[in-house]
């Protein structure tokens, strides 16, 4: 413990330490077992920058120890931080080594995806219909005052720091969490949802962040996986799996979800087909208004520039999104405009052509707030 500097009770219970902890805990044991190689699999995935650059740190006392690290990663900028070579698959085939030397951030990019990526070509649809959804003064537990529009057609994205009130409004919205005051227009009419279910029928859908625990039945079939949220519904009227099997291979067609066979579990697929999964899920709900939380966490950038593709062709369809992103590029990328929320109250309602990563972040952090002494913003 000394060795990495980890300073906790040694007769602490695991699970009351941070994930950074465990993390280190894990090397910990490792380097007691007087290990010449660790293999390190996506150990910064929850880890907030200030933790992972501790992280780092180890990983370079380890490397001048003579230790072996073998570190597998989907985030290029730390694979070019702390790696001396770097190894690409793509869709379980060996593409390629270079060199750190040789090896640029776009340069691992066109190994990852098999191709040139554009990442400055994303567009938004141009056309964008009328009033799908109209939030009036939202007050709720992390939230308050909280008032937006989202048309049919339109993208717009919520953007802030970790804690501003950004999930637990979605959740509100989804019937998934409270909210003691406000009023939620949807499609025409004003609506309370006491249950995801009520929103679902509703024609809300919505993606969480942390798709594994509140998304996916990781032991479950590709094929139910894909089909659960429409089964009470299709077996009012069918008594076989044929409609459901082919239900989830439209699905799979659609999303370009990669898979071996429909009956795998989906634990057995990527983290970019995992979260196509879960998309291709609600869309078989034919959702009017889809919420997207985090919905690039965890993917590499393949997967990453497949789902802006399907984000805006179902926007182009005429469906509204919502989409929270800690990615500023994303944000900037994606969205028609940019709620940006600090401490619960959102700070400012920026359309994409006058936002920037500066501006965003002023916003976010309070700096800015052009609704202070107000109690609504509008859009």
């Amino acid at each position: 413990m000394a060795l990495i500097d980890l300073q906790v009770d040694p007769y602490a219970a695991v699970q009351d330490l941070t994930i950074s902890q465990r993390q280190m805990i894990e090397i910990a044991r490792a380097l007691s077992a007087n290990a010449k190689l660790i293999i390190m699999d996506e150990p910064n995935s929850s880890l907030a920058q200030s933790e992972s650059e501790r992280l780092f740190a180890v990983i370079d006392a380890l490397k001048a120890r003579g230790i072996a690290i073998i570190y597998v990663s989907h985030k290029i900028e730390e694979v070019l931080r702390i790696s001396d070579r770097i190894t690409v698959f793509r869709d379980g085939r060996y593409v390629g080594t270079v060199q750190r030397e040789d090896a640029t951030e776009q340069k691992i990019i066109n190994m990852m995806v098999g191709r040139e990526l554009d990442r400055t070509a994303i567009s938004v649809p141009d056309k964008i219909g009328e009033l799908l959804l109209d939030v009036r003064n939202l007050v709720g537990p992390g939230f308050k005052n909280v008032s937006f529009q989202v048309r049919k057609g339109e993208i717009v994205a919520f953007s802030g720091l970790v804690g501003a009130g950004r999930s637990e409004v979605a959740g509100a919205l989804f019937g998934a969490r409270p909210f003691t005051a406000g009023e939620v227009i949807f499609d025409g009419r004003a609506v309370r949802f006491k249950s995801p279910k009520q929103a679902i029928r509703a024609g809300i859908a919505m993606v969480q962040e942390d798709r594994k625990v509140l998304s996916l039945f990781m032991n479950m079939t590709i094929q139910h996986n894909i089909t659960i949220a429409e089964l009470p519904y299709m077996r009012q009227f069918v008594t076989s799996d044929s409609a459901e099997r082919r239900l989830a291979r439209q699905m799979i067609r659609a999303f370009d979800i990669r898979l071996a066979s429909l009956d795998d579990p989906v634990s057995s697929l990527s983290g970019g087909n995992q979260q196509k999964t879960v998309l291709g899920r609600w869309m078989a709900t034919t959702p009017k208004l889809l919420i997207l939380d985090e919905p690039t966490h965890g993917v590499d950038v393949g997967a990453k520039a497949d789902i802006y593709d399907l984000i805006r062709e179902l926007a182009g369809q005429g469906m509204g999104v919502i989409l929270i992103s800690s990615e500023l590029p994303e944000v900037l990328a994606l969205a028609h405009r940019i709620v940006v929320m600090h401490e619960g109250r959102i700070t400012g309602i920026l359309d994409r052509v006058d936002a920037g990563e500066e501006r965003l972040m002023a916003h976010a952090t309070g700096v800015v707030d052009d609704f202070a002494g107000t109690t609504e913003a509008r859009t």
